[in-house]
């Protein structure tokens, strides 16, 4: 059987079955082992105990006619997957044992892959991870873009659309994808809550309802058995390709997960129950809690990314997706509503649309028809639900809570506050503040941050400023010089690095004042 190998190491062991036709090059062997690397991986290197195989020879059927790769063994003594294969097709991962699915231990297993993989990518510098360790391979970036692809069209609405069918996937543009680390990371962001936020609603009795796959018509079961091994698949890729890029840079890998997993929970809004996004603080309640405001665009990966930070600072931060009723948003892509959304404020936006490229303009007209069309009306009353569920949760000091908003989200905190809603404070940056009139009626302390170039928001200030000054309530501002419209978002191009951090350490040292954290840490 041999003697296992060393991850970032080719084996002899390997071998190509076939015609000429299916010759494999080097990159693409050494990537197409990294299933069995990331076990060996895991039993050398993390101390992290099993993964998803079992101690078989193991064969991995490519989905080519005529075309096989196989591998020697890899044994180790692990237990049996949770994730078992039943079924043939693309990368199925023969002789396995079998074990006993449920959703808590997918949930378990797909965790344990994000700690691994997370910890891997961590590692890694922007240009490292640009480059692939072998000549012709997919660099780490495509791998991740496609990893973050495959998990959003997989687990979004999965018992209820073909997850095959998703315009906006494109396997190849997300193999050659040279994104910058910023929207990477917002597109993980994205693709875990679409996992996390649906294995909360799951339940076991649920593993035998039928979910489509183009033509192909399963069970949940069988389809989380293919997800999980496709993930595990890819996680191995870039553990194996991050150590051969690293060299003896590289850091054993760590039984725990760099970030706290988010949790789900549904709360009920005056039109029927929302979903909402939580990231919790180390350490025991109850916390102060700050409710975060989302942009016009959705629940991005951004406002998640930020969840954590204030996750990191000794917060309770929760998100309500306002557009979680809306199957429409669900089923756009990120970067489809980045781009496009600008359109639905044009004056004439089907003119706009029919000036794009041909290839676009499915897209664009998905995204314009769903901005046109939303329920604005729903809005603020799921997130002042919002702020009374967090008020009746046991983990949160319910007299320190504070919201913060970003554009579209702004203004829902402004209407928030000037509804007498009990804040302990509000921050709004970049959005709509509140009527000079609803002022008198506010309880909390107002931050405001705005972007020096943005006329539409910042006519009002004089205004409100006047109106707090009047009726001795609190309020700062700061306007920052040279700056426009989502300067604080990375993924964004307006990104202003300098401006986002004195953002940041303002809203820290606010909340810190009226929230009053505990430790209200600088996270980055």
């Amino acid at each position: 059987m041999g003697n296992p190998q060393t991850p970032g190491q080719l084996s002899d062991q390997w071998k190509v079955t076939g015609g000429p036709a299916c010759r494999r090059s080097h990159a693409q062997i050494a990537e197409d082992r990294a299933e069995g690397e990331i076990r060996l991986l895991l039993r050398q290197q993390s101390g992290l105990a099993g993964c998803c195989l079992d101690d078989a020879s193991a064969r991995l059927d490519m989905g080519n006619p005529g075309h096989e790769l196989e591998w020697g063994s890899l044994r180790a003594d692990i237990r049996p997957t949770i994730w078992p294969c039943r079924l043939g097709g693309h990368r199925h991962f023969s002789h396995f044992q079998e074990a006993t699915m449920s959703i808590v231990a997918f949930r378990h297993e797909f965790e344990r892959h994000v700690a691994i993989l997370e910890q891997a990518i961590a590692q890694l510098t922007a240009e490292q991870l640009l480059r692939s360790p072998y000549a012709g391979g997919t660099t780490i970036t495509g791998l991740l873009t496609h990893i973050s692809s495959f998990l959003t069209a997989r687990f979004t609405d999965i018992l209820t659309v073909d997850t095959n069918d998703r315009p906006w996937r494109n396997h190849q543009a997300d193999l050659a994808s040279t994104k910058p680390l910023a929207v990477l990371q917002s597109e993980w962001n994205v693709a875990l809550a679409a996992v996390r936020g649906t294995l909360a609603g799951l339940r076991d009795s649920d593993l035998n309802a039928p979910i489509r796959l183009g033509d192909q018509r399963i069970t949940l079961e069988e389809g989380l058995s293919r997800f999980g091994t496709h993930f595990s698949y890819h996680t191995g890729q870039i553990v194996v390709s991050a150590r051969t890029l690293l060299g003896t840079a590289w850091k054993p890998l760590q039984n725990k997960p760099l970030r706290q997993p988010f949790e789900f929970r549904l709360v009920n809004g005056p039109q029927g129950p929302i979903t909402t996004a939580i990231a919790t603080p180390a350490g025991s309640g109850p916390h102060p809690a700050v409710i975060i405001g989302q942009e016009g665009l959705g629940v991005t990966g951004h406002l998640l990314g930020l969840a954590h930070r204030f996750a990191a600072a000794g917060y309770l931060a929760i998100i309500p997706d306002l557009y979680s009723r809306d199957p429409s948003r669900r089923n756009l892509h990120e970067s489809e509503v980045a781009a496009f959304n600008p359109l639905a404020r044009q004056a004439d936006p089907a003119a706009a649309i029919a000036a794009l490229p041909a290839d676009k303009q499915p897209a664009a007209l998905r995204v314009v028809s769903w901005f046109t069309s939303r329920d604005t009306g729903t809005y603020q009353g799921d997130v002042a639900a919002t702020l009374a569920w967090a008020r009746s949760q046991p983990q949160v000091r319910s007299q320190h809570i504070g919201a913060i908003g970003f554009s579209f989200g702004g203004g829902l905190v402004s209407q928030l506050a000037a509804a007498g809603a009990p804040l302990a404070a509000a921050v709004v940056v970049y959005g709509q503040l509140p009527a000079a009139e609803q002022v008198a009626g506010m309880r909390s302390p107002l931050l405001g941050h705005f972007a020096g170039d943005d006329p539409a928001i910042n006519g009002a200030i004089p205004a409100v400023a006047a109106a707090f000054t009047a009726s001795k309530r609190e309020f700062a501002q700061v306007t920052h010089a040279g700056t426009k419209h989502g300067f604080f978002n990375e993924t964004r191009r307006v990104y202003d690095a300098v401006a986002s951090d004195k953002v940041w350490q303002s809203v820290l040292g606010f909340f810190g004042r009226h929230l009053h954290a505990v430790a209200a840490r600088a996270a980055g």
